[in-house]
């Protein structure tokens, strides 16, 4: 391309021993231009071609050629100049009718120049009414080569716009370092201003002195000045073949039959391609579907890409040769990447489902809420330099079967792995003559963490008069302890209770490791 850039490189080669040899270069290299630039390219390099060029030459117009031979004939005619032709004429009414046949032949005969020539001529006229078949034939000898060339044409013409002609020519010529052979045939209509030609020509040309090689076969159509065809050109180096046409097509015809490849202005229309490999700058998907070996849609305009083709190991897998990145991507501040290697890059990430990783680092982490099955973590800075670990047994079930000693109403499990255990009890009681009730937190080694009494408040009697007072109230305690284990909520009352109930209880226990 104009503005491509080259690149050089030299290749050093080192042996396993660290030995260095000499640079061996420098080779070069241009880096391919976009396709764009390379049809732009290509297009300036066709339309200047030969073959291009004789595509767009406009076929001359033979039927004048015709005119021209037909009034030379009246002319003769006319001055009774006939070199040995025959003439009929007769007249019938007001018709007028004329015929012309002549032979010419010259010969001539020099130093070092010979010249044959053999001029045939058949022509005929009714009132308007023109015909004309020409043939001439020359051979053309001298010191500076050898010209064969013999033309033919066929005219005729109705009134003053109507005519028809076809013209061939075939021409051979050499001389010194130079050959040229050519066979042009043209066919022609015209009717008023209107104008209808086709021309086929072969020709091939060797010139030594110029350096020039070619062979060249071209269709011309054209029609009112609009001109178009198809053609091949040899040069030597590459052979080129193209139309100049406005609309291309490949297929069969009939009124069912699709044409599978259309070329209509810029655009080129393929109803099925089988391409093994495709680049595009730019593709418009519009109703694209693919599907992978087995025929299965992978994605297309109305389906979304599955996630089963990314995964790795199934039937469809998203290779990265280098980098994917945003086009706002800067390291470390904006926008997104992915390596080959394995690595990304994001400037927010939101994951609403499971994420699984090996490793996790991050500079700064910001968390809610979590929860991990395992986590292990080499240093955590965490505020107030504590972890809790709550664990609670709590429940609004009536408990009966308690006396005088301690009962069991609940327990816990609590692992602070070296800090402190933080623990409290409470439960709301009702007894029948007894005012007392004590509670207390107990470690599964015997060691009592805390113990308090509660006094309870006279809500009313369950016999006659003020007999059998009814009590209630809530029994709480609160203590710590740096150890792991089990650690229970026990309750008792002063003296034998009847009519007992114990709900709501509750113990709580938060570890806290340091």
């Amino acid at each position: 391309a104009e503005n491509s850039i080259q690149y050089f490189y030299w290749i050093e080669i080192v042996s396993v021993n660290g030995t260095v040899g000499e640079l061996i270069g420098p080779a070069s290299a241009i880096a391919r231009p976009t396709i764009e630039e390379m049809i732009e390219l290509l297009t300036g390099k066709i339309d200047s071609g030969v073959l291009a060029q004789s595509l767009k030459t406009e076929v001359d117009n033979i039927t004048t050629v015709g005119a021209n031979l037909l009034q030379e004939i009246q002319d003769r005619i006319a001055a009774d100049n006939i070199l040995g032709a025959s003439v009929q004429s007769a007249e019938t009414l007001a018709n007028q009718a004329l015929t012309y046949v002549a032979d010419e032949t010259v010969q001539r005969t020099q130093a070092h120049d010979i010249l044959v020539q053999q001029v045939g001529v058949i022509a005929g006229l009714v009132n308007d009414n023109q015909g004309a078949i020409l043939n001439e034939q020359t051979l053309r000898i001298n010191q500076d080569g050898v010209l064969a060339q013999s033309i033919s044409n066929t005219y005729a013409q109705v009134g003053a716009d109507i005519a028809a002609a076809v013209q061939a020519e075939t021409t051979a010529r050499t001389s010194a370092g130079y050959a040229f052979a050519s066979d042009v045939a043209t066919v022609q209509s015209t009717l008023g201003d209107d104008i209808a030609s086709v021309q086929t020509t072969l020709q091939t040309n060797i010139n030594t002195v110029e350096d020039n090689l070619g062979a060249l076969y071209h269709v011309k159509v054209q029609a009112n000045g609009l001109a178009g065809g198809f053609g091949l050109y040899n040069d030597g180096t590459e052979v080129e073949a193209g139309f100049d046409v406005d609309r291309f097509w490949l297929g069969r015809t009939g009124v069912t039959l699709r044409k599978p490849f259309i070329v209509q202005g810029n655009e080129v229309f393929i109803d099925n391609a089988v391409i093994n490999q495709l680049t595009a700058d730019k593709i418009d998907t519009r109703n694209l579907t693919i599907k992978d070996a087995n025929g299965v849609i992978i994605f297309s305009a109305t389906q979304a890409l599955g996630h089963a083709y990314i995964a790795k190991g199934n039937v469809f897998d998203l290779a990265v040769s280098g980098q994917i990145k945003s086009d706002n991507y800067v390291a470390g501040s904006a926008g997104f990447s992915i390596t080959k290697a394995g690595s990304a890059e994001f400037r927010n990430v939101t994951v609403r489902g499971d994420v699984e990783a090996s490793s996790l680092k991050a500079n700064t982490a910001m968390i809610n809420t979590a929860h991990l099955n395992s986590l292990s973590v080499t240093t955590a800075k965490i505020n107030n330099n504590a972890v809790t670990i709550p664990v609670t047994y709590t429940t609004a079930a009536s408990f009966t079967g308690w006396s005088t000693g301690y009962v069991e109403i609940g327990n816990i499990y609590v692992n602070p792995e070296g800090g402190t255990v933080i623990l409290m009890c409470s439960a709301n009681w009702q007894l029948t003559n007894a005012a007392w009730v004590w509670i207390r937190i107990r470690h599964s080694s015997g060691a009592i963490v805390a113990e308090t009494r509660s006094v309870g408040v006279l809500t009313g009697y369950s016999g006659g008069g003020d007999s059998n007072p009814i009590y209630e109230g809530t029994a709480m305690a609160l203590g710590t302890r740096a150890e792991a284990g089990t650690y229970y909520m026990d309750i008792r009352a002063a003296t034998t209770p009847s009519g007992s109930l114990v709900t709501n209880r509750t113990l709580v226990g938060i570890g806290a490791k340091k």
